[in-house]
């Protein structure tokens, strides 16, 4: 009888234990990049292996962009992010600022990220790299660029 009871309390006590634990696991880094030049982006996590990926070029299509998109290769686990910094290939001349963490935060926990030039500047090589979420929200979705 013991046997039994401890074939069913195993998988009783998985369901209890494994959703808090998948909780934890946050996506892969995806960065869209609206530029019509590749970058190369390395997202530092917060106690976790730096990744460094290439991420595809923009193209035009019509009076739009269509964003390059990749992600990182690595699964994150439980790791935030503690910043994303990017450099144009071949273009030394032209810089993209940094996602960066809230100061008082250890990390994000976010996964999506856009490489966009900012329509409120009126310098148009100002790029910068953003979350999805804060780019909805501070810059608004219909914005070309």
């Amino acid at each position: 009888m013991h046997l039994r009871s401890m074939k069913y309390l195993v998988p009783a006590v998985m369901l209890l234990v494994a959703p808090p634990a998948m909780s934890q696991a946050y996506g892969r880094v995806t960065i869209s990049n609206y530029a019509l030049k590749r970058a190369t982006v390395v997202v530092t996590y917060a106690s976790c292996r730096s990744d460094t990926f290439l991420v595809s070029q923009g193209r035009v299509a019509g009076d739009s962009i269509i964003p390059g998109v990749n992600q990182a290769q690595s699964r994150r686990g439980a790791c935030l992010i503690k910043s994303i910094t990017g450099k144009f290939e071949g273009d030394t001349a032209t810089k993209i600022g940094p996602f960066a963490k809230h100061p008082l935060a250890v990390g994000s926990e976010k996964s999506h990220f856009v490489l966009r030039s900012d329509p409120m500047v009126l310098y148009r090589d100002d790029w910068s790299i953003w979350s999805q979420t804060d780019w909805d929200k501070e810059r608004g979705t219909n914005n070309k660029r």
